[in-house]
């Protein structure tokens, strides 16, 4: 992970900070499908912004799963 993450960083400098463009270097370059899978790619990070982890759920003490 910190090596996709230190090579996602190379890519945001030389896209002058354009995660799109960086996720398409990232991906390959410049190209209809680097572009397709950045796009991918920040889908799924946008909805991951979305998603509550903990929620609501209450955990119950005779739910051994959580014992």
């Amino acid at each position: 992970i910190l090596m996709g993450a230190k090579i996602l960083k190379e890519k945001m400098d030389i896209a002058d900070n354009n995660l799109a463009d960086a996720l398409m270097l990232y991906k390959g370059g410049r190209n209809a499908v680097a572009r397709a899978q950045a796009n991918n790619t920040l889908s799924v990070y946008k909805k991951l912004l979305t998603v509550e982890i903990w929620g609501t759920y209450e955990f119950r003490k005779e739910d051994s799963r959580y014992n």
